[in-house]
């Protein structure tokens, strides 16, 4: 459609539309980026969270033993596990889908460049 138009007039309309499919293939590996990141914060949160109140717990009870603070220790490790558990998996697809992107990208810059030396455009 565009084959009459200049060479610089086609390698810009081709990174135009690179750009546009780039942002097109991008557009939630922000949110996978993001889980992976604060999700063991969150679990960590749930760990501080769940060694106070086996502290308090243990105040409450008067008594020290490992069966008071055994049941806020459990929780604690459980909100561990959990962040642990959503980030790995969004991390490890998270870098994935980034370099499956990078492949896309320079396989469409690649066949556009061959193809500029196809059409012969000056």
């Amino acid at each position: 459609m565009h084959a009459s138009r200049s060479r610089k007039d086609l390698e810009e309309l081709m990174l135009t539309k690179l750009k546009e499919e780039r942002v097109k293939l991008e557009r939630f590996l922000g949110v996978l980026g993001t889980l992976g990141n604060i999700s063991p914060f969150i679990g960590l949160f749930g760990t501080v969270v769940g060694i106070i109140k086996a502290f308090r717990d243990l105040a409450a009870s008067g008594t020290g033993g490992p069966s008071v603070v055994a049941r806020g220790i459990a929780e604690a490790l459980v909100a561990t596990a959990a962040g642990l558990l959503v980030a790995i998996p969004a991390s490890i697809l998270y870098n994935y889908f980034m370099r499956r992107l990078k492949v896309i990208t320079v396989d469409m810059e690649i066949a556009s460049a061959r193809l500029l030396v196809m059409l012969g455009t000056k």
